[in-house]
């Protein structure tokens, strides 16, 4: 009886995790497929990859990006091979996104005791409301959770099969490698080396501990000083994500923030209190795995009280969604017995609860990806600006006025400078009416324009983004617009403002 209970519970966990995977692939497609215009920092990120050979793309990158650089290599071998097309250039986040959510699947089943535990993972990672943006997002964030969890599955697997002192360098230069790919792999990487490092001076395997350290290490500084090194001394650090670091995490709101974006809005205290919970449990029973999902964590905290890495960005510590997510799971390990019966009416009530979270995830998800789409998409939408700008006569001596969420975008969707030379001024949204031509690299040549600058007679084109917390440069330059000018023409779409005008003051 008890045999035949285990199997109807295999089938339908297995048939669970397979009806779930078709259903995010399905899901995950059609939001990649959405294919809206890029936005802003993903058109600085274009501009890297036009203007840098490969070689390049290891020094730190312009427009303030910071990416990996072999996945950089990745990006512009895919821009080589389609050109810009925002589909393709999208495919590699949506792949690993989706991949991500499999790898949970996984990771679940090794580290679970209960097995509706893992389908609970993998329900929270396919409709957790970040890794459905950041999957569509020409950006490293979605496969930042892909590696990250990649590298201790891996480690699971072999850590009792490096024998030789071959697989210990062939280890070294994985977890060496890692972070070439996926920036804050470094911080899943350092509890690994911890355990490697007290095993093989436990056992007094110099020889092991040499052969992985060597290439790890190596690994590591070349991409300190070819990347990181630069980056802190450089602009990075003027950025706010960066400046303010873990300073902003001192408050209880700040704290339900955090949860919020980790565990979505569906059963967020829930899923809190069982956070603490599973950290009891594995300080209790488990240590060993504190040391390679707690511990991460933890640094990635340090590092963001120090200022050396943005903790509260919320793409930037997307990562580490999946270790949160997996201690408070963990927490259901309480509940295992030695009683067959018991533990089986447990994975019933785990199983329910994994059907219950699924139908609440459904529910808000599905109706506003259908009905809501630009709940999912902000953005600036330079593309369709320059659809407008074609099928309008752009005299060589107008002015292009873009805000700055359409900085970059609009550069690379109009490359070739096909309507209007140079003419192009960004607002510098520092500054509400500071404006500039981005085109001119020394800083020294260029001159500080306002609108008021420019001679009566002269038209200007206007793109004003209304969403993406611009709001307030978009009124004042429609107060200047209704002071300064007549309006030859003006559209609204759902992302921004359109206007043509002519200066009359």
């Amino acid at each position: 009886m008890k045999e035949k209970v285990v199997k109807i519970g295999k089938f339908i966990f297995y048939l669970s995790a397979i009806c779930l995977a078709i259903f995010a692939f399905i899901y995950r497609t059609k939001v990649w497929l959405f294919e809206p215009g890029f936005f802003g920092d993903e058109g600085a990120l274009i501009l890297n990859i036009q203007n840098r050979t490969f070689w390049q793309l290891f020094l730190p990158l312009d427009g303030n990006q910071c990416c990996p650089p072999l996945l950089m290599c990745v990006f512009k071998l895919i821009y080589y091979l389609f050109g810009m097309n925002e589909t393709a250039l999208r495919f590699f986040p949506y792949i690993t996104g989706f991949a991500a959510c499999i790898l949970a699947f996984f990771v679940g089943n090794k580290v679970f005791k209960f097995k509706s535990s893992t389908l609970c993972l993998m329900t929270c990672m396919i409709f957790s409301n970040a890794m459905i943006y950041y999957s569509q997002e020409f950006k490293q964030y979605s496969s930042d959770v892909f590696f990250s969890l990649l590298i201790p599955f891996v480690f699971l697997l072999v850590k009792d099969k490096i024998t030789t002192n071959k697989r210990a360098v062939l280890f070294g230069v994985f977890l060496g490698l890692s972070g070439f790919i996926c920036l804050p792999a470094e911080f899943v990487v350092v509890p690994i080396c911890f355990y490697f490092l007290f095993k093989y001076l436990k056992g007094k395997n110099y020889k092991h501990l040499l052969c992985m350290a060597l290439p790890y290490i190596l690994l590591s500084l070349s991409l300190f000083f070819l990347m990181i090194l630069d980056t802190l001394k450089g602009e990075m650090m003027g950025l706010s994500m960066w400046a303010e670091g873990c300073d902003v995490f001192n408050s209880i709101e700040s704290v339900k923030s955090f949860a919020k974006y980790v565990y979505g809005y569906c059963l967020v205290v829930v899923m809190s209190v069982m956070f603490v919970f599973g950290m009891v449990y594995l300080l209790l029973r488990e240590r060993f795995l504190i040391l390679i999902f707690g511990l991460p964590i933890l640094i990635n905290i340090i590092f963001g009280y120090c200022h050396l890495y943005p903790f509260m960005e919320s793409r930037a510590i997307l990562w580490l969604m999946p270790f949160a997510m997996i201690i408070s799971l963990k927490s259901f390990d309480f509940l295992k017995t030695k009683n067959d019966i018991s533990n089986i009416i447990v994975e019933c009530l785990i199983f329910l609860f994994f059907i219950l979270n699924l139908c609440l995830l459904v529910k808000v998800k599905i109706v506003r990806i259908s009905d809501a789409v630009p709940y999912y998409f902000y953005r600036s939408n330079a593309k369709e600006y320059v659809k407008k700008l074609e099928k309008q006569s752009v005299k060589p001596d107008d002015i292009i006025f873009v805000d700055f969420q359409g900085q970059g975008i609009f550069e690379i969707y109009d490359i070739k400078h096909k309507y209007h030379g140079t003419n192009v001024v960004y607002q510098n949204f520092e500054e509400d009416f500071g404006y500039y031509d981005s085109r001119i690299k020394d800083e020294s040549k260029r001159e500080d324009k306002t609108l008021d600058d420019f001679p009566v007679g002269t038209c200007i084109w206007f793109y004003n983004s209304k969403i993406y917390g611009n709001e307030v440069s978009v009124d004042n330059i429609n107060q200047w617009i209704q002071k300064n000018t007549k309006v030859l023409l003006k559209e609204d779409d759902t992302f921004g403002e359109f206007y043509y005008v002519q200066k009359i003051k």
